[in-house]
């Protein structure tokens, strides 16, 4: 009995090894799906803000794992974007999420991307100055654009500060 349990655990190790060998992805592969907000809120039932969080860990861990490879290929890049995206449609009051969702785009250099996160931080947060001060440095820095960025720079002046003793 031991021989054949012995056996049979040894075939079921080497059957695993094999198929895994045949479920690898190549890196092209694995970005071809991305998050999507609406199919993950309809997913979650009505746990999206889990759903927010198990695709921000897996976002960070992605660009963590590419970034010192220099791996960050223009599907990567737009995987990020869209993953982030997904996040921040999902739990639109995750300040942390947006901020550095738009960090993590700005440093793979995707000023559209950039915007996108940055822009609907501003929109999903209005007492934030943050988002519409971000937005303005992209458009200066990256787009140069220096009148949009006027606008938006201006829009962050208006805002009060939250921190501010008055």
């Amino acid at each position: 009995a031991w021989s054949i349990l012995v056996g049979a655990g040894i075939l079921a190790a080497e059957a695993h090894t094999r198929a895994d060998a045949h479920r690898q992805l190549d890196a092209h592969q694995s970005f071809l799906v991305a998050p999507s907000a609406p199919n993950l809120r309809l997913a979650a039932l009505d746990f999206t803000m889990l759903a927010s969080d198990m695709v921000w860990i897996d976002t960070v861990l992605e660009f963590g794992y590419r970034f010192p490879r220099n791996e960050l290929t223009p599907e990567v890049v737009e995987w990020l974007g869209r993953s982030v995206m997904a996040v921040v449609e999902l739990d639109p009051r995750w300040r942390t999420a947006a901020m550095y969702g738009g960090a993590i785009l700005r440093v793979c250099e995707s000023p559209e991307w950039t915007l996108r996160i940055f822009e609907a931080g501003a929109k999903n947060l209005p007492d934030e100055q943050y988002f519409p001060f971000a937005v303005g440095m992209v458009y200066y820095l990256e787009l140069e654009d220096p009148v949009t960025a006027a606008d938006w720079v201006a829009k962050a002046a208006r805002i009060p500060d939250r921190k501010s003793t008055r």
